[in-house]
């Protein structure tokens, strides 16, 4: 579902407002929808901005690079004080209005507080999970390492500070990484050989 016709600016705002969907590619934060001589228009942050960008944009609700699919989710590499490290995330399968990913419509393992929550959602590691930005298999094993935190190197994977991987649905080691750079899968997770080695080479 790219784009979404919405009854009046009130059905739009249920649907839109405080959420999370894409404009040409990239997470946006929906804060309004709103009309002005007869054209409706979204009012958005960025989902990670430096601070010499304008804080706030508006676009036409009709621009074709706004994109209403469901954002992609999976681990979040996590820098904020209070949540550091390879956060899993999940859309919700319950039915909601809102179109746009929400605090309401996401979860996260670990359970957090709303506070964290509202954080992460809004944060530079929530934007690179969207992008599919991740540091390289090699980067991510030191990292883990150097800083005592599990790093993810994809959606799907991540590494922990002993260089034990595990995949995102899986509450257990699957296998382990060796000098940074090959890795043994354990006996009963030969299956996730392939999908390990597609996410190893993005």
């Amino acid at each position: 579902m790219r784009n979404k016709t919405f009854y009046n600016i009130d059905h739009a705002n249920k649907y839109l407002a405080d959420s999370i969907i894409l404009y040409d590619g990239k997470p946006i934060k929906v804060l309004n929808v709103w009309r002005e001589s007869r054209k409706t228009y979204i009012s958005y942050k960025k989902l990670y901005y430096t601070y010499r960008e304008s804080n706030e944009h508006k676009i036409e609700l009709s621009d074709p690079k706004i994109d209403m699919t469901p954002v992609k989710l999976g681990f979040v590499n996590s820098n904020l004080l209070s949540l550091r490290g390879a956060i899993a995330t999940f859309r919700s399968p319950y039915r909601q209005y809102k179109i746009g990913l929400s605090r309401n419509n996401i979860i996260i393992i670990p359970p957090v507080s709303v506070r964290d929550a509202d954080k992460l959602l809004y944060s530079r590691g929530m934007y690179n999970t969207i992008c599919d930005k991740f540091p390289t298999f090699r980067k991510a094993s030191i990292r883990a390492k150097d800083k005592g935190v599990n790093v993810a190197f994809s959606r799907r994977f991540k590494v922990s500070p002993n260089q034990n991987i595990f995949y995102i649905h899986s509450g257990q080691t699957i296998g382990q990484i060796i000098h940074h750079r090959e890795t043994s899968l354990h006996n009963d997770f030969g299956f996730f050989y392939e999908q390990l080695e597609q996410d190893k080479q993005e």
